[in-house]
Parts: C-alpha cells; sequence; structure tokens
C-alpha cells in the first residue's frame, strides 16, 4: 500500500477558479497500481465511525464539499484523481476505524454546495476601501468610566 502513495503528507494546492485565486490543503492521494487510477484520501476524526453516522457526518460537516473542493484543485493542478475516500478514526477508545468511498452523488452535491457558495460570496464582496470605525452609539454608555474615558 504505501508504495502506492504519490504524496503522505498534507499538501497545498492552490489555481484559479472564475479569475480568482483559490487554495486547499489535501491529507494525501494515493495511487492504485492494479487499475492506474488516483485517489483522494482525506482524514478526519469522529465520535461514531458506523456507516449511518457517517452519513449523517458528512452531511452535517459538509464533507462532501470539500471533497468537491479538493477534486477542483487536483484537477486544476494537473492531477487526475478520480476517487475519494473518508478515512475516519473515532476520536475514543477502542478508537473503532472506517473508511468510506465517497460516491458520484456526494461529489456532484458538493460541487452545487461551492457552486451557491462562491455566488453568495461574489454577490456580498464589496470593496468598502480603507474606512474609519468608530463604536456605535448604542455601545458607548457601558464603554464611558466615570472619568468620561472609554474603557477598552
Amino acid at each position: 500500500l504505501h508504495r502506492g502513495w504519490i504524496n503522505n503528507q498534507e499538501t497545498a494546492l492552490t489555481w484559479e477558479h472564475d479569475g480568482q485565486a483559490r487554495k486547499c490543503s489535501i491529507d494525501g492521494v494515493w495511487a492504485d497500481e492494479s487499475t492506474g487510477e488516483y485517489w483522494l484520501i482525506d482524514l478526519k476524526s469522529t465520535d461514531d465511525a458506523s456507516p449511518d453516522a457517517m452519513a449523517k457526518t458528512i452531511a452535517r460537516y459538509q464533507y462532501h464539499g470539500q471533497i468537491a473542493w479538493y477534486l477542483e484543485g487536483l484537477a486544476a493542478n494537473h492531477m487526475p484523481v478520480s476517487k475519494a475516500v473518508i478515512l475516519v478514526v473515532e476520536k475514543t477508545p477502542p478508537y473503532a476505524a472506517g473508511m468510506y468511498r465517497i460516491s458520484e452523488g456526494w461529489v456532484n452535491l458538493g460541487q452545487q454546495l461551492i457552486a451557491d457558495a462562491l455566488t453568495t460570496y461574489a454577490a456580498g464582496s464589496k470593496d468598502y476601501g480603507v474606512q474609519w470605525c468608530d463604536p456605535p452609539e448604542w455601545a458607548m454608555p457601558s464603554m464611558v468610566n466615570a472619568e468620561g474615558g472609554i474603557d477598552l
């Protein structure tokens, strides 16, 4: 198995997405020597490594969005990764572990999650320049001390 590691340490990737600089850090990529396919490996700790709990955990923490983002970063860096797995280890003894292959359905949902997030980000991104920021009036009474000075 170890002979198949392309990288076995966290690796930062950078690329451009719609003219914007993007980045991510992946845990590892492994090459399946028998098929020639590359696998994205994502490591996670969890309270419950069982299949039912992991499906809920993936949705709750939006790991599918992370996986889709990592796959986009790998593709942009000319790393042909076709599959992704999440390796999980429970946080408490007996430290049960599991390996979960992320389906195309999860990746598609993750890609939509990313698209929605980038649309929201673009709509809310404004350049306000450098502005002076004073405390709002409603905050002033609690900040003024007995001498009339402001307590920070």
